[in-house]
């Protein structure tokens, strides 16, 4: 079977028949002038013709190297053209998305086999910085924020509302003293999250004191984690009784790795948002529809499952 030269070969072909110069080919194929050159002595050999004449740094295309170059000219552009296509539908079916450590590692995270499996088309990349610059930096399609539940912009909805109570694993609950009531904390080891700050406000155990109508007390001990998941964690590990936020601790609740040994169940005043931005493109528009409309959807499957009451 006779040689076929590369494609590569062919489109520095084009070029170098359209410049006329192997240095203003090779800077437009971002190559060597000596890459260029190599190439066409290649295709020469192949063809077993000349393609070009030398004038010095200047070339001539000859007749055969022009009827080769309009044969093979539409299907280069048309083999262009399907690359960018594909290469744009690849841009359309990634979603980056950026949420909050905790949400992202116990909510988000092991739901998206459900987001992928039926559509097939979107790959997820999840990230976790700073949610108010991750869209003006370009860094993200989607932001999921954990903002005052009264927030309200043009560019955001709401996605979770959120309910506080303790926490803790069932095997600390038999070992500890007595865990009925929340004067009993006095007694034990209350872990905190300190990082989660909004508007001056913390969801964290003195808010949920305050609502209860618990005041000055006094915990046993107090251990102190920088992110929302080590918290859970550490209650998971027994290590104390730590403030359940309703996204961060249903499915340990739900498998019984975690219990709450006692109410009430309170409304924070926090809640989770979807924030994006118009985008130009339709193509990508929908992409990004389908995906927040299956977190609005599979919120709503949460919230109907998420009714957490004291274990008996």
């Amino acid at each position: 079977m006779r040689d076929l030269p590369s494609l590569s070969a062919l489109r520095t072909l084009e070029v170098t028949t359209r410049h006329r110069t192997f240095s203003a080919a090779a800077e437009e194929l971002s190559v060597t002038q000596s890459a260029v050159s190599q190439q066409m002595k290649q295709l020469e050999r192949i063809t077993g013709r000349r393609l070009f004449k030398r004038h010095g740094k200047n070339i001539r295309p000859l007749n055969v190297a022009c009827a080769l170059v309009a044969e093979i000219g539409p299907h280069l552009s048309a083999i262009e053209k399907a690359m960018s296509k594909l290469s744009e539908e690849s841009q359309n079916a990634q979603i980056v998305v950026s949420a909050p450590p905790g949400f992202a590692v116990k909510w988000l995270f092991p739901r998206l086999d459900d987001f992928s499996q039926p559509l097939g088309r979107s790959d997820i990349v999840l990230i976790s910085e700073a949610q108010q610059n991750a869209l003006s930096r370009g860094n993200a399609d989607i932001v999921i924020e954990y903002q005052r539940a009264n927030y309200s912009s043009s560019n955001t909805q709401l996605l979770i509302g959120e309910e506080m109570f303790p926490v803790c694993s069932p095997e600390y609950l038999r070992r500890a003293p007595t865990l009925a009531a929340p004067e009993d904390l006095e007694n034990h080891t209350l872990i905190y999250d300190f990082t989660r700050v909004v508007d001056q406000i913390a969801p964290d155990w003195q808010a949920w004191f305050a609502q209860v109508g618990v005041a000055n007390l006094r915990a046993q001990k107090i251990h102190r984690y920088g992110q929302a998941d080590m918290v859970i964690q550490a209650a998971l590990a027994g290590k104390g009784v730590a403030l359940g936020r309703t996204a961060l601790v249903a499915d340990d609740i739900s498998s019984g790795k975690l219990v709450i040994p006692f109410g009430p169940v309170v409304r924070s005043r926090f809640a989770y948002f979807i924030r994006r931005e118009p985008t130009l493109s339709e193509d990508r528009e929908r992409t990004l529809d389908e995906f927040v409309d299956w977190l609005l959807i599979q919120a709503k499957i949460f919230a109907s499952k998420s009714r957490h009451k004291p274990s008996t």
